[in-house]
C-alpha cells in the first residue's frame, strides 16, 4: 500500500510545483475601450513588479509615471483585473472598462481610422475627461492636505455634522460636501458684527451689507493692517467687517474684508486676524491688495464662519471658509502661546 501510494504523491508535488511556478498575467500593451478607437492607455513593465499605466493619443503619451502613478495593478484598489485582457480603472466613483488589443506599446494611432460615430466622439471626450480628473487627482490638493492627527478628525467630523450639506458635491473631492449657510452659526460664541453679500444681477456684481457696529478703534486698527497689505489709504471701495468673540474668552477674532468693482475688473484686499485683550493683533490669513477678474478672480478670500470647540477640548477653534475660484473648502485655526494653528483644512467643492 505504502509502494502504491508513493507515484501518486510524486504527481501531486510536481503539479503544486508547475502552479507554483506559473507565471502571473503580463499586462503590458496597449489597452482601449474600443479596439477601433484612436487613443487608449499604454501600460509597461517598470522597475520592480510595476507597471506605468499613461494616457496616449495620436499627439503622444503622457511619461511613465506622470497621468497615474506606476502601480502592480493587480492589489491596487484603484484596478480591477476582469480577466487577462479585461481590466477597469477607477477615477473617484468612476470606473472605466478597458480591453487589451495588442501588446504594442506604440501603435499608430489616427482619428482618420475611428468609424464616422457620435458615440467614438463621445467616447474620446469622455475619457479626455477621465484623463483630467486623474491628473487632478495625482496632484496635491494645497487646500486639502492628509488629514491623520486625532485633532484633524474630530475637527473633520464637527464640520461634517454641523457645516457640511449634501455629499459629494462639485467634481470633488470624494469627501466633499456643499457649504451650509454661513449664518447658522453655534451658540458659543458671540457676533459683535457681521456682513453678507449678494450677486445683484442687473449690476452684475456682488453687493454686500455690513451688520452690527464695529468701534473706532477696532476699526482703524484693522484698516492699518489693510494699509500695510497695500490698500491705498483713499480707497474707493468699501470695507467689511465680521467680528467674534467666544463665550468664555476675551479674545477677538476678526475679519476685515475691502471690496470694489470697477466693470469687469475688481479690488480685493483681506485681513483675518485675532486681537487679545491687550489688543495685540496675531494676522493669521490675509489677501494682499490686489486688482483681478471678477469672472475668474485671481485670488484666495477667506470668510470667518464660526467660533466653536470642534474637537471636544474645551478650547475655542476659530473655523473659516477659504474660497478661490470654482474651489470652496474649510479651515480650522487654534489659538495656542498667542499664535494661531492650522489644525485642519479641507472638504467643501471644487468644480
Amino acid at each position: 500500500m505504502k509502494c502504491r501510494s508513493t507515484p501518486f504523491a510524486f504527481l501531486v508535488l510536481v503539479l503544486s510545483f508547475l502552479s507554483a511556478c506559473k507565471k502571473s498575467d503580463d499586462y503590458t500593451g496597449f489597452w482601449k475601450r474600443n479596439c477601433t478607437d484612436a487613443f487608449g492607455v499604454q501600460i509597461k513593465k517598470q522597475a520592480g513588479n510595476l507597471y506605468s499605466v499613461s494616457f496616449c493619443g495620436p499627439g503622444g503619451c503622457f511619461a511613465p509615471g506622470e497621468w497615474t502613478p506606476n502601480t502592480t495593478i493587480v492589489g491596487d484598489p484603484k484596478y480591477r483585473v476582469i480577466d487577462a485582457n479585461t481590466i477597469e480603472i477607477g477615477v473617484g466613483q468612476n470606473w472605466t472598462r478597458y480591453s487589451k488589443c495588442t501588446t504594442d506599446v506604440n501603435p499608430r494611432l489616427d482619428y482618420s481610422t475611428m468609424p464616422a460615430s457620435k458615440d467614438i466622439v463621445a467616447a474620446y471626450e469622455s475619457a479626455q475627461q477621465d484623463r483630467q480628473k486623474a491628473l487632478a487627482q495625482a496632484q496635491p490638493d494645497p487646500h486639502r492636505p492628509p488629514c491623520k492627527s486625532i485633532a484633524c478628525k474630530k475637527a473633520e467630523a464637527y464640520l461634517k455634522k454641523n457645516f457640511c450639506g449634501e455629499s459629494p458635491a462639485g467634481n470633488g473631492p470624494d469627501d466633499g460636501c456643499e457649504v451650509r449657510d454661513a449664518r447658522k452659526r453655534s451658540e458659543t460664541a458671540r457676533v459683535i458684527a457681521d456682513y453678507s453679500c449678494e450677486w445683484n444681477e442687473a449690476k452684475n456684481e456682488s453687493e454686500c451689507k455690513q451688520n452690527g457696529q464695529v468701534s473706532t478703534e477696532l476699526r482703524n486698527t484693522l484698516i492699518r493692517q489693510l494699509e500695510k497689505l497695500g490698500m491705498p489709504a483713499k480707497a474707493p471701495g468699501e470695507i467689511y467687517f465680521t467680528i467674534m468673540q467666544p463665550n468664555h474668552a476675551d479674545w477677538l477674532a476678526v475679519e476685515a474684508y475691502y471690496l470694489h468693482s470697477e466693470g469687469l475688473r475688481i479690488q480685493l484686499c483681506e485681513v483675518i486676524a485675532i486681537v487679545d485683550p491687550n489688543k495685540e493683533v496675531t494676522v493669521f490669513r490675509k489677501l494682499p491688495w490686489k486688482e483681478t477678474d471678477s469672472d475668474v478672480p485671481d485670488a484666495t478670500t477667506w470668510t470667518l464662519l464660526d467660533i466653536a470647540d470642534t474637537r471636544n477640548s474645551g478650547k475655542s477653534d476659530i473655523i473659516l471658509e477659504g474660497d478661490a475660484y470654482e474651489d470652496h473648502w474649510f479651515e480650522v485655526v487654534t489659538l495656542e502661546d498667542g499664535s494661531a494653528k492650522t489644525i485642519f483644512s479641507g472638504l467643501g467643492y471644487y468644480l
